[in-house]
């Protein structure tokens, strides 16, 4: 009996290549914080081994987006390496936005890939993540549902093609604790 490969499972195979023609690595880890996702460090990217290749693949997509925002703008760098709670309306519009850009990034790979037809997958994806963690900003609570607060606070855009730049990938120094936070579990 011959099994079907999903979307998912074969765009995952493909955006993991391209990090490779980007100088990034993606590997999947069975380390990082029990809250966490994925990590990365500009160089690298961590992706829990218990997602799915659904979940995988937005949250690989999307820390490509966040290494190519870290390869050309170092106060990107610095703005994605604080986990930043209780932020004034101004940096929680520059977070958001840096949320915004690193998945227009992703949508630009996607497309790229082949992918275009989950587009709406990848908004509705970019959507829930920026909700969560609007509260999670404002609150420092992780919240398994999308908050009133979130709805009231959030500023989120349709996503853009952004052309790929061209950049030397270059790790941070020091270690991390995860940076995409899963709020399912």
């Amino acid at each position: 009996m011959e099994t079907q490969v999903s979307e998912y499972t074969v765009l995952l195979e493909k955006a993991r290549a391209f990090a490779a023609t980007l100088g990034l690595a993606v590997h999947n880890s069975a380390t990082l914080d029990p809250f966490y996702k994925g990590d990365m460090d500009g160089k690298n990217i961590w992706i829990s081994f218990k997602m799915d290749d659904e979940d995988e693949l937005f949250n690989v997509l999307h820390l490509i987006g966040h290494c190519i925002q870290w390869g050309t703008d170092k106060e990107l760098m610095k703005l994605g390496c604080v986990l930043h709670l209780h932020p004034d309306d101004e940096l929680l519009t520059r977070l958001q936005e840096y949320e915004w850009g690193a998945n227009c990034y992703a949508y630009s790979i996607l497309v790229k890939l082949g992918g275009a037809d989950l587009k709406d997958w990848l908004f509705n994806n970019y959507r829930e993540d920026m909700l969560y963690l609007t509260n999670f900003y404002l609150t420092g609570e992780k919240k398994r549902e999308i908050t009133a607060l979130a709805l009231a606070h959030s500023w989120i855009r349709p996503l853009d093609i952004r052309e790929i730049p061209k950049f030397v990938p270059e790790p941070i120094e020091g270690t991390r604790n995860g940076i995409v936070i899963d709020f399912k579990n």
